[in-house]
């Protein structure tokens, strides 16, 4: 490897040499760069061609361990695969400066993800587990490093059982209270929409009518043209009203006109049954039709399969 091709960042000054000799970088013209976190943290995208980053040292905080992984995991870099390298030394003060990182990182995690509210942390996460084999490493004693290599075990299981202990406890929750409400109100609302089924049906006849304004239609051209002549009536009503025009199959028929402009053809028993109103005259007839008889069989299908039939 030539001498040009290995830098140390502190040798740019100026923004104008950093450029340059970011450039260099993402164009493989130099192949090591070495620097401290803050003049290789935030803001150095020359992730393109990087395949390694060594950690020489212990960082102070968790945040910076994280912004130096981050300029090279990072999108852009053409490397399928990298290898990130820390490097620790035995019997040094690397072991209780990633005790340091672990601590922090307990607490970190437990304002993160708000799982406790108590001022100290029991659960780790994988980040803590990950420096304290650091810490594990950095001593010389093997006994040292089996001991945390079971605490890290027991800490994992801890927090896999703290977790299936929050979602059952969120399913009783769900059973005895959101679910019997939930269905209550559905076994209200097939009770209703059954009545419905019930008056479209008793008055339901094999040839079409339809009472528009009082007037009896069995022609399905002459009640589209009356209920487009209803419908210019409602559009030059205030937004958010609503007129009674006639009715189907023992169902009102009801025109609205929402807060969110345009025109809405409801059918109304029980409850309210809505469909578009558009600009085809015949087009609004077949949405009432067939939106009443789709939702007739919706609902039948939803109870015979609630009873077991098919």
């Amino acid at each position: 490897m030539k001498p040009e091709e290995i830098c140390f960042i502190h040798d740019a000054k100026t923004d104008v040499q950093r450029e340059q000799l970011f450039e260099k970088v993402r164009k493989g013209e130099v192949r090591i760069l070495m620097g401290s976190t803050e003049k290789m943290g935030t803001g150095m995208n020359v992730q393109e061609k990087l395949i390694a980053l060594h950690h020489l040292d212990v960082p102070w905080r968790p945040a910076d361990l994280t912004q130096r992984n981050g300029r090279i995991l990072r999108q852009g870099n053409e490397n399928k695969e990298v290898s990130i390298f820390n490097y620790i030394t035995e019997n040094t003060f690397d072991s209780y400066l990633w005790q340091i990182l672990e601590q922090k990182q307990r607490y970190i995690s437990q304002i993160m993800t708000g799982r406790s509210p108590l001022r100290t942390c029991e659960d780790l996460d994988k980040t803590v587990l990950q420096y304290a084999e650091f810490k594990a490493l950095a001593t010389s004693d093997p006994r040292v490093k089996e001991k945390m290599e079971t605490d890290n075990e027991i800490n994992r299981l801890t927090v896999l059982k703290s977790s299936w202990q929050s979602q059952q406890a969120q399913m009783q929750e769900q059973a005895s209270r959101h679910y019997p409400v939930r269905i209550a109100r559905k076994e209200n609302e097939i009770a209703v929409r059954d009545e419905d089924i019930r008056t479209y049906q008793a008055n339901k006849t094999e040839d079409f009518r339809m009472v528009i304004d009082g007037r009896i239609h069995d022609e399905r051209t002459k009640a589209a043209e009356h209920l487009m002549v209803c419908g210019r009536r409602v559009m030059k009503m205030e937004t958010g009203s609503s007129h009674d025009v006639g009715s189907y199959a023992g169902l009102t028929i009801r025109l609205t006109k929402p807060d969110m402009g345009g025109m809405k053809i409801q059918l109304c028993g029980k409850r309210s049954y809505s469909t578009d109103y558009g600009d085809s005259e015949l087009g609004n007839i077949t949405h009432i039709e067939h939106h009443r008889r789709k939702r007739c069989s919706l609902t039948l299908r939803w109870n015979l399969r609630r009873t077991g039939r098919t």
